[in-house]
């Protein structure tokens, strides 16, 4: 009889804590991006880091939210050339931020924006597991990538309510970066004219 006295207790407590890390999450709360062509929604603010263009490096853009234990972002570049397309690029920036995850990237699927903008979508693993959702795109001269991490898995809800409500909207065209071999805006022109 004891040994059921200190089972219930640890019983509640591990219960209560289950039961409290399954609260309702907050609700998405809509982020426009006009210059950047797109709306995302975030639970809260997102971080946003935004790198100015310089000689080969285009003008991008990052946000991130992290809340609740999971991680949301959103990554834009500008400058995309026009003859790369979706497969060029998008398999090369799931490997780059599988790699920063110290993680692989697993099975690519089609996906599309509800505006019908089409792109890629890369299941990243880690240690045989599911790990992340990344999902790419290129509309306006510009290259998106959307990613979400839980400790619940891809299957969370958040995770898909995430990525499904990115939206691709109309946004001037991206201006390419200067050429890698490009002088800096301050420098002296030549021959000291």
């Amino acid at each position: 009889m004891l040994k059921m006295s200190v089972i219930a207790p640890a019983l509640l407590v591990a219960t209560t804590a289950v039961l409290a890390a399954c609260k309702p999450a907050p609700p998405f709360k809509e982020y426009p991006y006009p210059a950047w062509g797109f709306v995302a929604r975030f639970w809260a603010l997102p971080q946003t880091t935004e790198t100015p263009p310089a000689p080969g490096q285009p003008h991008s853009l990052l946000l991130e939210s992290k809340e609740a234990g999971r991680d949301f972002v959103v990554s834009v570049g500008e400058g995309v050339r026009p003859d790369v397309d979706i497969d060029q690029i998008g398999p090369q920036y799931a490997q780059r931020a599988a790699k920063a995850m110290e993680a692989e990237v697993g099975p690519e699927t089609y996906t599309s924006t509800g505006e019908g903008v089409l792109g890629r979508e890369y299941a990243i693993t880690k240690n045989g597991r599911p790990y992340a959702t990344i999902r790419a795109f290129l509309a306006n001269g510009r290259f998106y990538e959307i990613g979400a991490q839980s400790p619940l898995g891809p299957d969370d809800p958040a995770v898909k309510g995430f990525l499904d409500t990115f939206r691709i909207t109309k946004a001037p065209p991206a201006v390419p970066p200067p050429p890698a071999n490009a002088a800096p805006a301050d420098a002296a022109p030549p021959n000291g004219g």
